[in-house]
């Protein structure tokens, strides 16, 4: 049986910084071996520690994560919306065999499915990015 996962922040208002550490260092493991860790660990990871990093009092920051599959007429309203086909040109533009490059090419690949898989994170009990605090 698989034990219980649970993710672990830096408790950033007890140690009196308002932002966490290096988001490139949390790409290794500690010790010697240098084990990657995976992109989808390293993602939750990262969003939920700046979520903790930006909580309002000391109430637990609420982090959602929402997949959401758009078909037909949904995914043509959202790409119509976001004014698809004047940016699919300019990505489509990127010449390279580097990390961007192939990650954009795949990127555009994927929006060309006939679902549209989208990503949507949230969070609550914490600062708003759109006011001065």
């Amino acid at each position: 049986m698989a034990a219980q996962l649970t993710w672990v922040t830096t408790p950033a208002l007890g140690q009196g910084r308002s932002s966490g550490g290096s988001a490139a260092a949390e790409l290794f493991e500690g010790g010697g071996s240098q084990r990657r860790r995976t992109l989808l660990e390293t993602l939750v990871r990262e969003i939920c520690q700046n979520s903790t990093d930006q909580r309002r009092g000391r109430k637990a920051a609420e982090v959602c994560f929402d997949l959401i599959l758009l078909r037909g007429q949904e995914r043509d309203a959202f790409l119509s919306a976001m004014n698809w086909e004047a940016l699919r040109p300019h990505l489509a533009a990127v010449r390279g065999g580097g990390g961007a490059a192939l990650t954009l090419r795949a990127g555009l690949e994927a929006m060309e499915a006939e679902t549209l898989v989208c990503l949507r994170i949230s969070d609550n009990i914490t600062t708003d990015l759109s006011r001065d605090n």
